[in-house]
């Protein structure tokens, strides 16, 4: 960033005189001639009746140049505090008179040095339109670091305001680019209570107790990063080979439509133990293989790489449950009428998963053993379609929520269970076939 300042400052006849002396004792020790046109006899000293004495500096000029440092700090704060948004700037508090050069205008700002106060202030720009704002009296600062503050912030929220002047320019501009922005915003931000309403989790008897949002934008932004790269590369199909990747019930017509379909944002579940949910929330989700940032050792292999290496996900929370570990499974003994609420407690992970070219895969393909995705594919899609098999830069956590077991009935309790049984597989070790 370049940033410019300008203090324009006059010294007094005091200081003039300090600099005076300080030149001459230099020239001297330096067993310099001293210049013709400086006058030696003149006044240089503080005290010139006493030339015997060392010059000490009087009361007054301490006086006289305090307001001049007060301005000079002021000026510095600016300086150093000046927002990143800032191009440059000009002027200074003493001068009464900023200029600051904002990416969409021009801010100037007219100060009041003796009254202490911002006086008036002008934003000119080619996309918004202001009125010059005089601030009349105004809120008279009690110094000039105050001053300099007041300035600071009046600067802030001219840069805020074009911040989101730009933003709307930039969706009148690229509206197809703002849609897709606004839409996976959607998603991220979408009510946990409403995703699992959606996935008819208390068809079993799973009750949702509490959410906790994963705030990590690191995380977040890899995860929009790695749908524009597979944007790209769905683009430069063929319709043909898009078409191929659709379910038959997809109303796809344009090449577009068929890109935007396959890269929409699907919330998944992932169950886990909740020893390592902290971790997960700070460095996402980790696939077999992978490094655990915690112990710097790779992640080994065990039921999570039956279908292939990669993140484990599904649509279905009655499957992601059965992964999770219970808060107190000596209370399994008893009949759920009689537990508290809460007290058979699970935690699960909620995610967004974007899948792109998915394939299907069985047992039998082998890709226990293989280190990379079906050729051509962005993810796999097995056990039925109840599983996704994703990379982990196309995986986001979101919540972490915690579920209360209480089944109504027997029924419904053995129902659960007969569910849960049939959706665990156990993996079967075949012989690598290929596809």
């Amino acid at each position: 960033m370049v940033r410019v300042n300008h203090f324009e400052a006059v010294p007094c006849k005091t200081t003039q005189c300090k600099v005076k002396k300080l030149f001459i004792e230099q020239l001297r020790i330096e067993g310099k001639p001293l210049p013709k046109d400086i006058d030696i006899q003149s006044p240089i000293t503080d005290n010139p009746s006493s030339n015997s004495s060392p010059p000490r500096p009087a009361l007054l000029q301490r006086q006289s140049s305090s307001s001049f440092s007060r301005l000079d700090e002021a000026d510095r704060l600016l300086e150093l505090h000046m927002p990143p948004a800032v191009i440059c700037f000009s002027g200074s508090i003493r001068t009464g008179r900023l200029r600051v050069e904002l990416p969409l205008g021009t801010l100037q700002v007219d100060v009041d040095v003796k009254g202490k106060r911002v006086q008036s202030y002008r934003l000119d720009s080619d996309h918004i339109t202001r009125i010059p704002r005089s601030l009349g009296t105004g809120q008279v600062s009690g110094n000039y670091h105050e001053l300099a503050l007041t300035i600071l912030q009046l600067i802030e929220q001219q840069v805020s305001v074009q911040t989101r002047t730009k933003t709307v320019l930039d969706s009148l501009l690229n509206p197809k680019q703002a849609l897709r922005a606004h839409s996976i915003l959607h998603e991220l931000t979408k009510s946990p209570v409403s995703i699992c309403e959606q996935a008819k989790t208390q068809q079993y008897g799973w009750h949702f107790l509490k959410a906790e949002r994963i705030v990590n934008p690191g995380l977040q932004q890899r995860f929009l990063a790695s749908i524009e790269t597979l944007r790209t590369e769905l683009k430069n199909l063929s319709m043909e080979a898009l078409s191929q990747c659709l379910p038959p019930s997809s109303n796809s017509k344009s090449k577009h439509s068929m890109v935007e379909e396959l890269l929409q944002v699907q919330h998944t579940f992932h169950g886990t133990s909740s020893t390592i949910i902290d971790s997960i929330a700070k460095h996402g989700l980790l696939a077999a293989g992978d490094i655990n940032p915690a112990t710097g050792q790779p992640i080994g292999k065990k039921l999570g790489s039956t279908y292939g290496p990669g993140v484990y996900v599904t649509q279905e929370p009655h499957l992601a449950l059965t992964y999770c570990n219970w808060n107190d499974p000596t209370l399994l003994d008893l009949d759920p009428r009689e537990r508290p609420v809460g007290g058979m407690r699970k935690r699960v992970i909620i995610c967004a998963s974007v899948l792109g070219r998915a394939a299907l895969v069985t047992p039998n393909d082998g890709f226990r053993e293989k280190t990379t995705l079906y050729p051509g594919a962005h993810s796999h899609v097995a056990n039925g379609g109840q599983e996704y098999i994703l990379p982990r830069e196309q995986v986001l956590p979101l919540y972490v929520v915690d579920f209360d077991w209480r089944p109504a009935s027997d029924e419904t309790r053995d129902a659960y269970v007969g569910c849960a049984e049939s959706m665990v597989r156990q993996p079967v070790d075949v012989e690598v076939q290929g596809r």
